[in-house]
C-alpha cells in the first residue's frame, strides 16, 4: 500500500538547505576542491599527505598538488607544512614511502607529471649538477632523469 506524504513549501525549504549543507561539507573535504579554492601551502600539504592509501594511493592527486606549488619558496613551505604532519618527513621522503619508478614521469594529471612541475618549480638550468637538486634522492627509475636532463643536453646512455 503506497503512502501519500504532503510536502509543504517550508518542508521543501528544510530539505534544500541539508542538501546544500551536506555538498557544502562533501566539497570542503574533497581533496580536487580544495586544491582548486584554497591551494595554500598546508592544504597542499594535507592533499599530498593525505593521497597515501592502505591499499590504493592516489599519484595523480599528488600531480595536481605540485601543479599548485607557484615556485621554489612555496615548495619549502610545503615541505614544512608536510613535515608537520608526517613527524619529520618532507615532499621527498614521503613520495619515496609510496611513489616509485616511472610513477613521476608516466602517471599524468591535465596532460603533466611530476618532472613537469619539478622542472617548472627548479627550472632546467638552476643548478649545473643534479645532484644539489632537493628532489634528487627521489626513488625514481632512469626514465625520470633521462626526461629530466635531455633539454639540459645531459644525455643518459647504456
Amino acid at each position: 500500500m503506497k503512502r501519500i506524504v504532503r510536502l509543504t513549501e517550508s518542508d521543501l525549504a528544510r530539505i534544500v538547505r541539508r542538501v546544500i549543507a551536506e555538498d557544502a561539507t562533501a566539497a570542503a573535504t574533497n581533496p580536487w576542491s580544495i586544491l582548486k579554492n584554497s591551494p595554500t601551502p598546508a592544504n597542499i600539504a594535507k592533499v599530498i599527505y593525505d593521497s597515501k592509501g592502505i591499499f590504493n594511493d592516489d599519484e595523480t592527486l599528488v600531480i595536481a598538488a605540485l601543479s599548485k606549488i607557484k615556485d621554489k619558496t612555496m615548495w619549502w613551505q610545503v615541505n614544512k607544512e608536510l613535515q608537520k604532519l608526517t613527524g619529520g618527513r618532507g615532499i621527498v621522503q614521503y613520495l619515496n614511502s609510496f611513489m616509485v619508478g616511472d610513477d613521476y614521469s608516466e602517471v599524468r594529471w591535465n596532460g603533466t607529471d611530476a618532472v613537469d612541475h619539478l622542472e617548472r618549480i627548479f627550472g632546467l638550468d638552476e643548478y649545473s649538477d643534479t645532484e644539489k637538486y632537493p628532489f634528487k634522492d627521489l626513488k625514481t627509475d632512469e626514465t625520470f632523469w633521462q626526461k629530466f636532463d635531455l633539454p639540459r643536453g645531459i644525455y643518459h646512455g647504456t
